[in-house]
């Protein structure tokens, strides 16, 4: 309703300044037609017919109405101006129409808004107590959540050193295998050098038995 009164007052405003600067104009003859008419293009579209007397006309722009012709441009700016302070007049009582309409709603709902604004305000502190139950219940979560956090960090950080721990495990199983080849590479060596020299040493015993028997031989002869 205030916001209605406003835009009234100031169509008023705008209209009664207009029409007292142009009957000040009309007073001191020293008006600017063609001037006044470019101030009136956002409304009217001058046309001009030439000749060797031009004649003016004035179309309005919103239902492209033409309001008068003449050849003298001071008539038709004139008559241009009698139709915008006759369209503003209609647009005031328009908004009056409206705020006589709109009125009644608004006392009836002020009257609503007071006989409220009690329960308004239960609900407002309810819904304040509700609020702050959530921020304290989101601070628990949070903290709760940061914990986990923690948690899952300090497992993931055993978990990484389990891991290192089974890599240098399965490099030490490796080296392990690796020396147990080496070993059994070797005893397999050692065991084949056994045989060949247990060979050799029965070839010596039978040599040193074949050089004892010749020897036992020459001394009885």
């Amino acid at each position: 309703m205030n916001e209605i009164g406003k835009i009234c007052v100031v169509f008023v405003t705008a209209a009664s300044l207009a029409f007292v600067a142009f009957a000040g104009a009309m007073r001191g003859g020293g008006r600017n037609w063609q001037q006044e008419a470019d101030e009136l293009g956002e409304d009217f579209i001058l046309n001009i017919t030439p000749g060797d007397k031009p004649s003016y006309s004035m179309t309005y722009r919103r239902d492209n109405s033409n309001i008068g012709s003449s050849t003298l441009l001071a008539e038709v700016v004139t008559k241009a101006w009698d139709k915008r302070v006759t369209e503003t007049r209609a647009q005031i009582t328009k908004l009056n129409e409206q705020v006589a309409q709109i009125n009644p709603a608004t006392e009836a709902a002020l009257k609503a808004i007071a006989a409220d604004e009690a329960g308004i305000k239960v609900r407002q502190d309810a819904m304040l107590k509700q609020l702050d139950e959530v921020n304290q219940a989101i601070t628990r979560i949070n903290g709760q959540i940061n914990e986990a956090a923690l948690e899952v960090q300090k497992v993931r950080n055993e978990g990484q050193e389990r891991r290192e721990e089974v890599y240098r495990l399965r490099n030490q199983l490796e080296l392990l295998r690796t020396d147990l080849f080496v070993s059994q590479v070797q005893r397999k060596n050692l065991e084949e050098e056994e045989v060949r020299l247990r060979e050799l040493l029965e070839r010596l015993e039978r040599r040193k038995h074949q050089l004892t028997g010749k020897a036992d031989n020459y001394a009885g002869g």
